[in-house]
């Protein structure tokens, strides 16, 4: 059982996110509506490399895009996506079981 407290921080899609208050408050991100935003999308990307925080979001192409856990809706069902390269790079593992239930997805090419 975990003992951590669960706080939620609703950040402004401008708003630069800091990495030190990411680091010492977070465990999970959460990004919504702003993986709409490419940029802003690829900014929070840049800020988070190889920092140990599990990034999930919505859409069928959030995990391709770089998320690593994508929850996307199908048939009123929501279905996991998971990048295993993204987590890799942030030196996390996911755990057999969540793979048993989730499809992989490989990163997209942006070239």
């Amino acid at each position: 059982a975990f003992s951590l407290p669960i706080k939620v921080f609703k950040l402004a899609q401008s708003e630069d996110i800091s990495t030190s208050i990411l680091t010492a408050n977070c465990k999970i991100l959460y990004l919504g509506s702003v993986t709409s935003e490419k940029q802003v999308f690829e900014n929070i990307k840049r800020s988070l490399e190889k920092i140990a925080i599990l990034v999930v979001g919505d859409g069928e192409a959030f995990a391709a895009d770089g998320g690593m856990i994508g929850f996307a809706n199908r048939d009123d069902k929501i279905k996991l996506k998971i990048n295993l390269n993204a987590a890799k790079l942030a030196g996390l593992k996911i755990s057999a079981k969540l793979l048993e239930v989730a499809e992989l997805v490989k990163e997209s090419s942006h070239d």
